[in-house]
Protein backbone atom coordinates (compact mmCIF):
# COMPACT_ATOMS: atom_id res chain seq x y z
CA UNK A 1 0.00 0.00 0.00
CA UNK A 2 1.11 3.67 -0.56
CA UNK A 3 -0.38 7.22 0.56
CA UNK A 4 -1.57 8.95 -1.88
CA UNK A 5 -2.00 12.11 0.82
CA UNK A 6 -0.71 14.99 0.51
CA UNK A 7 0.88 14.83 3.95
CA UNK A 8 1.83 13.21 6.82
CA UNK A 9 -0.66 10.01 7.62
CA UNK A 10 -1.57 8.89 11.22
CA UNK A 11 -1.70 5.18 10.30
CA UNK A 12 -2.96 2.05 13.14
CA UNK A 13 -3.48 -1.40 12.51
CA UNK A 14 -7.23 -2.11 12.28
CA UNK A 15 -7.41 -5.49 11.57
CA UNK A 16 -5.70 -8.57 10.52
CA UNK A 17 -7.21 -12.06 9.42
CA UNK A 18 -6.20 -15.30 8.26
CA UNK A 19 -7.98 -18.26 6.86
CA UNK A 20 -8.33 -21.21 6.95
CA UNK A 21 -9.40 -20.28 10.68
CA UNK A 22 -5.90 -21.15 12.85
CA UNK A 23 -3.85 -22.22 9.81
CA UNK A 24 -1.25 -19.64 11.15
CA UNK A 25 -0.36 -17.22 14.14
CA UNK A 26 0.45 -13.51 13.85
CA UNK A 27 2.69 -11.46 16.46
CA UNK A 28 4.85 -8.49 17.30
CA UNK A 29 2.76 -7.06 14.12
CA UNK A 30 3.51 -2.88 13.49
CA UNK A 31 2.82 0.19 11.46
CA UNK A 32 4.67 3.42 11.30
CA UNK A 33 2.50 6.17 13.35
CA UNK A 34 3.14 8.24 10.29
CA UNK A 35 3.61 7.91 6.89
CA UNK A 36 4.49 10.75 4.31
CA UNK A 37 3.45 11.46 0.50
CA UNK A 38 3.64 8.99 -2.04
CA UNK A 39 5.37 6.56 0.97
CA UNK A 40 4.59 2.73 1.00
CA UNK A 41 3.12 1.54 4.15
CA UNK A 42 4.36 -1.50 5.59
CA UNK A 43 3.61 -3.98 8.01
CA UNK A 44 5.81 -5.78 10.17
CA UNK A 45 5.59 -9.02 12.04
CA UNK A 46 5.95 -12.53 12.24
CA UNK A 47 3.70 -15.44 11.00
CA UNK A 48 4.26 -19.06 12.83
CA UNK A 49 2.21 -22.31 11.17
CA UNK A 50 -0.20 -24.02 13.06
CA UNK A 51 -1.13 -26.90 10.50
CA UNK A 52 2.05 -26.96 8.21
CA UNK A 53 1.54 -28.37 4.57
CA UNK A 54 -2.03 -27.07 4.26
CA UNK A 55 -4.07 -28.94 1.91
CA UNK A 56 -6.36 -25.86 0.98
CA UNK A 57 -6.20 -22.53 -0.27
CA UNK A 58 -4.07 -20.08 2.79
CA UNK A 59 -4.23 -16.45 2.86
CA UNK A 60 -3.44 -13.41 5.15
CA UNK A 61 -5.24 -9.90 5.11
CA UNK A 62 -4.77 -6.45 6.50
CA UNK A 63 -6.75 -3.62 7.08
CA UNK A 64 -5.16 -0.23 8.20
CA UNK A 65 -6.62 2.62 9.38
CA UNK A 66 -5.09 6.10 8.59
CA UNK A 67 -6.26 9.35 9.91
CA UNK A 68 -5.53 13.02 7.98
CA UNK A 69 -6.87 15.52 10.04
CA UNK A 70 -10.77 15.37 10.06
CA UNK A 71 -10.38 12.49 7.62
CA UNK A 72 -10.54 9.20 8.04
CA UNK A 73 -10.87 5.48 6.65
CA UNK A 74 -9.10 2.58 5.66
CA UNK A 75 -7.40 0.38 3.26
CA UNK A 76 -7.00 -3.44 2.71
CA UNK A 77 -4.44 -5.64 1.26
CA UNK A 78 -4.50 -9.55 1.22
CA UNK A 79 -2.38 -12.29 -0.24
CA UNK A 80 -1.94 -16.14 -0.64
CA UNK A 81 0.18 -17.85 1.67
CA UNK A 82 1.49 -21.51 1.16
CA UNK A 83 2.75 -23.73 4.40
CA UNK A 84 5.30 -25.75 4.01
CA UNK A 85 5.33 -28.84 6.17
CA UNK A 86 8.62 -29.84 7.92
CA UNK A 87 10.93 -31.00 5.19
CA UNK A 88 12.13 -33.99 5.40
CA UNK A 89 15.27 -35.92 4.38
CA UNK A 90 15.30 -39.10 2.83
CA UNK A 91 18.65 -41.64 3.68
CA UNK A 92 20.21 -44.67 2.27
CA UNK A 93 22.90 -46.62 3.60
CA UNK A 94 23.56 -49.85 1.42
CA UNK A 95 26.29 -52.79 2.02
CA UNK A 96 26.47 -56.40 2.25
CA UNK A 97 23.85 -58.97 3.63
CA UNK A 98 26.62 -61.15 4.77
CA UNK A 99 30.94 -60.90 5.14
CA UNK A 100 33.43 -63.09 6.34
CA UNK A 101 36.27 -62.70 9.08
CA UNK A 102 39.16 -60.51 7.96
CA UNK A 103 37.30 -59.91 4.48
CA UNK A 104 36.49 -56.40 3.51
CA UNK A 105 33.35 -55.11 1.39
CA UNK A 106 32.28 -51.76 -0.25
CA UNK A 107 29.54 -49.53 1.29
CA UNK A 108 27.69 -46.09 0.29
CA UNK A 109 26.06 -43.89 1.94
CA UNK A 110 23.22 -41.62 0.75
CA UNK A 111 21.23 -38.19 2.06
CA UNK A 112 18.53 -36.27 -0.29
CA UNK A 113 17.73 -32.25 0.67
CA UNK A 114 13.63 -31.84 0.68
CA UNK A 115 12.77 -28.71 -1.52
CA UNK A 116 14.58 -26.73 0.84
CA UNK A 117 18.55 -25.74 0.95
CA UNK A 118 20.44 -27.64 3.74
CA UNK A 119 22.69 -25.98 5.64
CA UNK A 120 25.22 -27.27 8.67
CA UNK A 121 24.79 -31.15 7.28
CA UNK A 122 25.90 -33.48 9.33
CA UNK A 123 25.91 -37.43 8.44
CA UNK A 124 27.90 -40.16 10.72
CA UNK A 125 28.57 -43.23 9.58
CA UNK A 126 29.21 -46.23 12.23
CA UNK A 127 29.70 -49.92 12.41
CA UNK A 128 28.81 -52.23 15.48
CA UNK A 129 28.56 -55.62 16.83
CA UNK A 130 31.03 -58.18 14.69
CA UNK A 131 31.16 -55.41 11.87
CA UNK A 132 33.67 -52.06 11.56
CA UNK A 133 34.79 -49.78 9.05
CA UNK A 134 37.69 -49.46 7.65
CA UNK A 135 38.02 -45.50 7.51
CA UNK A 136 36.09 -42.66 9.24
CA UNK A 137 33.04 -41.61 6.67
CA UNK A 138 31.39 -39.01 8.88
CA UNK A 139 31.18 -35.46 8.09
CA UNK A 140 29.93 -32.25 9.27
CA UNK A 141 28.95 -29.00 7.91
CA UNK A 142 28.03 -29.55 4.64
CA UNK A 143 25.96 -27.68 2.62
CA UNK A 144 23.29 -29.56 -0.03
CA UNK A 145 20.93 -27.55 -2.38
CA UNK A 146 17.53 -28.68 -2.49
CA UNK A 147 16.60 -32.03 -4.29
CA UNK A 148 20.23 -32.61 -4.41
CA UNK A 149 22.02 -35.83 -2.93
CA UNK A 150 25.06 -36.31 -0.53
CA UNK A 151 26.81 -39.72 -1.00
CA UNK A 152 29.51 -41.53 0.59
CA UNK A 153 31.45 -44.84 -0.30
CA UNK A 154 34.27 -46.48 1.77
CA UNK A 155 34.42 -50.19 3.01
CA UNK A 156 33.44 -52.42 5.92
CA UNK A 157 35.19 -55.38 7.58
CA UNK A 158 34.45 -58.44 9.75
CA UNK A 159 35.80 -58.22 13.31
CA UNK A 160 34.76 -60.93 14.66
CA UNK A 161 31.73 -63.49 13.73
CA UNK A 162 27.95 -63.10 14.59
CA UNK A 163 25.75 -60.39 13.88
CA UNK A 164 27.08 -56.98 13.09
CA UNK A 165 25.19 -53.81 12.03
CA UNK A 166 25.94 -50.46 9.91
CA UNK A 167 24.10 -46.94 10.78
CA UNK A 168 24.13 -43.50 9.38
CA UNK A 169 22.57 -40.72 11.37
CA UNK A 170 21.91 -37.42 9.64
CA UNK A 171 20.88 -33.84 10.89
CA UNK A 172 20.49 -30.49 9.24
CA UNK A 173 19.30 -26.78 9.39
CA UNK A 174 16.98 -25.41 6.45
CA UNK A 175 17.76 -22.07 4.93
CA UNK A 176 14.00 -21.41 5.66
CA UNK A 177 11.43 -22.75 7.73
CA UNK A 178 11.32 -25.47 10.31
CA UNK A 179 14.72 -28.06 10.49
CA UNK A 180 14.43 -31.11 8.96
CA UNK A 181 13.85 -33.69 10.85
CA UNK A 182 17.04 -36.24 12.03
CA UNK A 183 17.10 -39.38 9.97
CA UNK A 184 18.36 -42.62 11.28
CA UNK A 185 18.76 -45.89 9.00
CA UNK A 186 20.13 -49.04 10.18
CA UNK A 187 21.26 -52.15 8.07
CA UNK A 188 21.79 -55.56 9.67
CA UNK A 189 24.20 -58.18 8.71
CA UNK A 190 26.11 -61.18 9.79
CA UNK A 191 29.82 -61.83 9.83
CA UNK A 192 30.69 -65.62 9.15
CA UNK A 193 33.89 -67.22 9.57
CA UNK A 194 33.80 -68.89 6.31
CA UNK A 195 34.88 -72.09 5.01
CA UNK A 196 36.99 -74.17 6.66
CA UNK A 197 38.53 -77.23 4.58
CA UNK A 198 40.22 -80.42 6.10
CA UNK A 199 41.27 -83.86 5.59
CA UNK A 200 41.65 -86.95 7.91
CA UNK A 201 41.45 -90.70 7.54
CA UNK A 202 44.36 -91.16 5.16
CA UNK A 203 45.95 -94.76 5.68
CA UNK A 204 48.48 -96.81 3.38
CA UNK A 205 49.13 -100.64 4.19
CA UNK A 206 51.90 -101.78 6.08
CA UNK A 207 52.88 -104.16 2.88
CA UNK A 208 52.67 -103.49 -0.81
CA UNK A 209 53.82 -104.88 -4.05
CA UNK A 210 55.33 -103.47 -6.25
CA UNK A 211 52.93 -102.83 -9.66
CA UNK A 212 50.02 -104.26 -7.57
CA UNK A 213 47.18 -100.95 -7.00
CA UNK A 214 46.22 -100.82 -3.41
CA UNK A 215 42.69 -98.43 -2.95
CA UNK A 216 43.15 -95.90 -0.53
CA UNK A 217 40.41 -93.94 0.88
CA UNK A 218 40.12 -90.29 3.03
CA UNK A 219 37.26 -87.95 4.72
CA UNK A 220 37.04 -84.35 2.81
CA UNK A 221 35.61 -82.07 5.03
CA UNK A 222 34.19 -78.65 5.08
CA UNK A 223 34.05 -77.60 8.96
CA UNK A 224 33.03 -73.96 8.09
CA UNK A 225 29.76 -71.96 7.75
CA UNK A 226 30.14 -71.05 3.97
CA UNK A 227 30.39 -73.43 1.15
CA UNK A 228 33.41 -73.82 -0.37
CA UNK A 229 33.08 -74.24 -4.06
CA UNK A 230 35.45 -75.18 -7.22
CA UNK A 231 37.12 -77.30 -4.64
CA UNK A 232 40.25 -79.57 -6.01
CA UNK A 233 41.60 -82.33 -4.21
CA UNK A 234 45.61 -82.95 -5.54
CA UNK A 235 46.82 -86.28 -4.40
CA UNK A 236 50.47 -87.02 -5.12
CA UNK A 237 52.80 -90.14 -4.54
CA UNK A 238 56.39 -90.96 -3.77
CA UNK A 239 57.83 -93.97 -5.68
CA UNK A 240 54.17 -94.67 -6.85
CA UNK A 241 51.55 -93.43 -8.98
CA UNK A 242 48.14 -92.19 -7.77
CA UNK A 243 45.29 -92.42 -9.27
CA UNK A 244 43.54 -90.52 -10.34
CA UNK A 245 46.04 -87.63 -9.65
CA UNK A 246 43.13 -84.62 -8.93
CA UNK A 247 39.32 -84.68 -8.59
CA UNK A 248 37.19 -81.73 -9.00
CA UNK A 249 34.23 -81.47 -5.63
CA UNK A 250 32.16 -78.90 -4.05
CA UNK A 251 31.69 -79.00 -0.17
CA UNK A 252 28.69 -77.33 1.61
CA UNK A 253 29.31 -75.98 5.09
CA UNK A 254 29.33 -78.46 7.37
CA UNK A 255 29.46 -81.10 4.48
CA UNK A 256 31.93 -84.69 4.96
CA UNK A 257 32.72 -87.09 1.98
CA UNK A 258 34.74 -90.14 1.40
CA UNK A 259 36.77 -89.93 -1.60
CA UNK A 260 38.75 -93.28 -2.83
CA UNK A 261 41.70 -93.25 -5.54
CA UNK A 262 44.33 -95.96 -5.94
CA UNK A 263 48.24 -96.39 -5.20
CA UNK A 264 50.37 -98.81 -7.28
CA UNK A 265 53.90 -98.61 -5.39
CA UNK A 266 56.79 -98.73 -8.04
CA UNK A 267 60.17 -99.63 -6.45
CA UNK A 268 60.80 -102.22 -4.75
CA UNK A 269 62.37 -101.51 -0.79
CA UNK A 270 61.12 -98.37 -1.01
CA UNK A 271 57.49 -97.16 1.01
CA UNK A 272 55.25 -95.53 -1.46
CA UNK A 273 54.53 -91.50 0.22
CA UNK A 274 50.82 -90.27 -0.65
CA UNK A 275 50.32 -86.76 0.00
CA UNK A 276 46.65 -84.97 -0.54
CA UNK A 277 45.96 -81.05 -0.59
CA UNK A 278 42.61 -79.72 -0.74
CA UNK A 279 41.83 -75.70 -1.87
CA UNK A 280 38.63 -73.73 -2.89
CA UNK A 281 37.34 -70.90 -3.49
CA UNK A 282 34.31 -69.20 -0.90
CA UNK A 283 30.79 -69.32 -2.08
CA UNK A 284 30.69 -65.57 0.23
CA UNK A 285 33.73 -63.66 -0.72
CA UNK A 286 35.19 -65.79 -3.45
CA UNK A 287 38.48 -65.53 -1.28
CA UNK A 288 40.55 -69.06 -1.68
CA UNK A 289 40.95 -71.83 1.36
CA UNK A 290 43.86 -74.22 1.86
CA UNK A 291 43.24 -77.05 4.25
CA UNK A 292 46.06 -78.67 5.95
CA UNK A 293 47.24 -81.32 3.75
CA UNK A 294 47.40 -84.62 4.79
CA UNK A 295 50.27 -87.28 4.46
CA UNK A 296 50.73 -91.08 5.10
CA UNK A 297 53.19 -93.83 4.09
CA UNK A 298 53.19 -97.51 3.37
CA UNK A 299 55.49 -100.17 4.55
CA UNK A 300 58.04 -100.93 2.07
CA UNK A 301 57.20 -102.68 -1.39
CA UNK A 302 57.87 -105.93 -2.05
CA UNK A 303 58.78 -107.69 -5.08
CA UNK A 304 55.86 -109.64 -6.89
CA UNK A 305 56.50 -113.71 -5.96
CA UNK A 306 58.34 -115.77 -9.08
CA UNK A 307 56.18 -117.76 -10.42
CA UNK A 308 57.05 -121.20 -10.78
CA UNK A 309 56.05 -123.81 -13.13
CA UNK A 310 54.73 -127.57 -11.65
CA UNK A 311 56.32 -129.29 -14.84
CA UNK A 312 60.10 -130.87 -15.09
CA UNK A 313 62.49 -129.57 -17.55
CA UNK A 314 62.77 -131.38 -20.68
CA UNK A 315 66.70 -132.29 -20.47
CA UNK A 316 65.89 -134.16 -16.80
CA UNK A 317 66.95 -137.26 -16.95
CA UNK A 318 64.12 -140.40 -15.98
CA UNK A 319 66.12 -142.59 -12.87
CA UNK A 320 67.48 -145.62 -14.28
CA UNK A 321 65.60 -149.06 -13.21
CA UNK A 322 67.55 -151.08 -10.69
CA UNK A 323 68.21 -154.99 -11.50
CA UNK A 324 67.64 -157.27 -8.42
CA UNK A 325 68.77 -160.89 -8.72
Amino acid sequence: MTSRAPSDVVLALDSLGMWPDGFAAADGLMVPALVGPQEPVKVFGRLTSRHPAATEDAGIAVSVRWSLGPLTGSVDASANLRAFGTPGMTASIDGPAGIELGDQRPISARLVAPDVDLGHVNLEVTAGGSAGLTANLSISGATLAAGSALSLAGSMQGVTTGPGWLQLDGTAVAQRGDPPSPVSVRRVLTVRGGPAPALSGLWLPGIVEVGVPVTVSIDVRNDGDVDLTSAQLDISATDGMASPAATSLALAAGESLRQTFSVTPRTAGAPVRVTVALSGVSALSGRTFVAQSASASSGAARRPAALRSPLRPRNHAPPRARRFR
